[in-house]
């Protein structure tokens, strides 16, 4: 069960002016975990739910260790040493863990949830004692999993396997893939550790797997992505929406704008960004204006926008050409990647629509072209925001002031690299 309530404490208006803080309730343990540190809703539910992950696997750890004393206990003689699961000695920042002999001094991080090396030690020693019977086989394509085989033992191979192809943030992407593939959660996953699976489940995720070991974005193997706290469905046909975007939405929510507002989502892709605005905004919003070049992308867009109940207005044309009326607030997060940045792309980003990427030889062709004709298109005092490379800002700037808007302001991401452009029409 997953709650939002207010924010407490001196979070400071970033964190205050929405419901922000989350409480996960782990229904059937009865355990709690309230985080209200992060900048946004979706901050600080993954955060809530990784520390729930935690203790719902340091209480499986307790269960399992249960069992293991008695055993311990008949062969020694005594339970004292068998009791212990972990020491911590707070003046060295150490804690080792009498099970598997491995000590970490990243004594703050542990108390915090972070336990990933422990978990890992921990599971690779349990792997090793089960190796003889586990009849799982590594191929050159894909992990073989034998029929029967556990969740966890799952989890393990799949995300060894990711790993070993250097995907990034393995362990996790093969929790979501387990997921899908499970119709579960992944907090699901991690409370089904013994849960076993059979042939009829393995097999499509050998399919899911073998996919994303090859390049193949997680969002569009799942063929959905979440964004500002909503799921959106993904695919081949639009850009994957970026963290950076959400924060562009974010800040936007947090202008000083009118009710009966009209706003135009320019080079929509997906749909995100206009829809993500249009639903926050509620009733204070009166038209939502989505423009694409794609005609795969603007259906993309069409069907998200169905999926959340919003009536949209899908516009196939290029940049602003045949957009008639003026509107409040107008967003875009053109392509800015220079052609030349093509060859060092990730493969998860080769499977973006290039024309969605690229914006030209420094990146900066589609803006050159789409600001100078905004003036005609904002109300006065309308808003112009858009999602810049990280050093495009003074050109861009410029040409926002050369336009006629002002004030013009750059303002930076949460990774401090100048991001997002507001300009607003006199």
């Amino acid at each position: 069960h997953i709650q939002a309530t207010r924010s407490g404490g001196p979070g400071g208006q970033h964190v205050n002016t929405t419901d922000s803080a989350v409480q996960v309730t782990h229904l059937p343990s009865g355990i709690q975990v309230k985080c209200q540190d992060g900048r946004s809703q979706g901050q600080n539910k993954e955060k809530a739910l990784e520390i729930l992950r935690s203790k719902l696997f340091e209480a499986k750890q307790r269960e399992e260790q249960e069992k293991y004393s008695a055993q311990r206990r008949a062969l020694i003689g005594s339970g004292d040493r068998s009791e212990k699961i972990r020491t911590y000695n707070f003046p060295q920042s150490r804690v080792t863990d009498h099970r598997i002999n491995h000590t970490s001094h990243n004594l703050e991080g542990i108390l915090t949830g972070e336990v990933h090396e422990f978990t890992e030690e921990l599971q690779k020693t349990e792997m090793a004692q089960r190796l003889a019977e586990s009849g799982i086989v590594r191929t050159n394509f894909c992990p073989r999993f034998s029929p029967m085989k556990t969740v966890l033992e799952c989890l393990e191979r799949g995300a060894s396997y990711l790993r070993e192809r250097g995907v990034e943030g393995s362990r996790r992407n093969m929790e979501w893939l387990l997921a899908q593939q499970l119709s579960c959660s992944r907090i699901e996953l991690y409370a089904s550790f013994d849960r076993p699976m059979t042939e009829q489940e393995l097999a499509p995720l050998r399919g899911l797997l073998k996919r994303r070991g090859e390049g193949e974005p997680l969002q569009h193997i799942l063929g959905t992505v979440e964004f500002a706290g909503r799921e959106f469905l993904c695919d081949k046909r639009a850009l994957i929406p970026r963290p950076e975007t959400e924060e562009m939405v974010e800040l936007t929510l947090q202008l000083d704008l009118n009710d009966q507002l009209q706003v135009l989502d320019v080079g929509t892709g997906s749909g995100v960004i206009g829809i993500t605005i249009g639903l926050s905004l509620g009733e204070r919003c009166a038209n939502t204006v989505l423009t694409d070049i794609s005609s795969a992308a603007l259906a993309l867009a069409k069907e998200n926008a169905d999926r959340h109940a919003l009536p949209v207005n899908c516009i196939e044309t290029d940049l602003l050409e045949g957009v008639v009326g003026t509107y409040h607030l107008i967003l875009a997060n053109l392509p800015y990647i220079p052609e030349g940045d093509k060859e060092t792309l990730s493969q998860e980003v080769a499977h973006d629509p290039a024309t969605a990427l690229f914006g030209g030889q420094d990146g900066l062709d589609l803006l050159r072209r789409f600001i100078p004709t905004i003036r005609g298109h904002l109300k006065s005092c309308g808003w112009l925001v858009l999602e810049i490379g990280s050093t495009q800002g003074p050109e861009v700037v410029a040409l926002a002031q050369s336009a006629g808007l002002d004030p013009v302001r750059l303002q930076h991401d949460l990774s401090g690299k100048p991001r997002f452009v507001f300009a607003q029409a006199p």
